[in-house]
């Protein structure tokens, strides 16, 4: 229902904005970075890694005047992350890898952006952005598992066990504020290519998920837990065509 009002409005700027108005094809990728945000755990036995995921979307660019734009549209990006203990505060105990958990997320977006057009020549143009992007995600996968190689000095045994405690596929809502930069190459006085790189960060958690486990010889067990539910954000890098047939711009 949402989608189908966000279409009419748009199809009704076309009308409206003639000559003023330009809808392009984007793709890309994404570098998600783990932020803590609500997660508590402790942060010398974790650690996390950046994750890549792809970014589609459908730019529209409203143009006021030479200077100043706005763009909307809507998009979708894969955002990932990973969650790993893999510092081991235990007797005599030395170890490679550790426990890893982690989930892909579907996000769906829709930017509301100003942007600054920098004048330079008539063949390309620089360009500056800020603003907020509304995203829905959708938890679609969870993965957890282990590459560790435990070293154990001591005489005894050690025993463990890890595993993820929790499976929350519940969808969230954020806002994500957003700075970004262009590169436009135009043709005929109308943009055509734009080469951009930007940075997002989500200003709401995501649903959270659980990790718990213990270490154990005859003499000692420790716990370790962890319940994760952090802010992630996103450096993008990505291309957009403007096609001539999708392009209401004033030469």
């Amino acid at each position: 229902m949402k989608v189908s009002v966000f279409l009419i409005v748009l199809f009704s700027m076309t009308t409206i904005f003639a000559q003023r108005l330009q809808v392009g094809m984007k793709v890309g990728a994404g570098l998600s970075f783990f932020h803590k945000g609500e997660s508590t755990y402790e942060n010398k036995l974790y650690g996390t890694t950046p994750q890549f995921g792809e970014t589609l979307s459908l730019p529209v660019l409203l143009r006021f005047n030479k200077l100043w734009s706005l763009r909307t549209g809507i998009g979708y990006q894969r955002k990932v992350y990973k969650f790993k203990l893999n510092n081991f505060d235990f007797p005599q105990l030395k170890s490679n890898g550790g426990f890893y958990m982690g989930s892909d997320i579907i996000a769906w977006q829709i930017p509301i952006i100003g942007r600054l057009e920098i004048p330079t020549n008539k063949k390309f143009k620089w360009s500056y952005e800020v603003g907020v992007i509304l995203t829905k995600g959708l938890p679609t996968s969870l993965s957890s598992g282990s590459d560790w190689e435990p070293r154990y000095s001591g005489e005894d045994v050690l025993y463990y066990k890890f595993s993820r405690n929790s499976n929350n596929f519940d969808p969230y809502k954020t806002f994500e504020l957003m700075l970004g930069i262009n590169y436009t190459i135009y043709k005929d006085k109308i943009r055509r290519h734009e080469f951009s790189a930007s940075f997002e960060y989500g200003l709401n958690a995501i649903p959270s998920q659980s990790f718990k486990g213990y270490l154990a010889n005859n003499d000692e067990i420790k716990y370790y837990e962890a319940d994760i539910q952090p802010e992630l954000s996103t450096l993008k890098i990505t291309y957009t065509f403007y096609p001539t047939w999708w392009s209401f711009w004033k030469k």
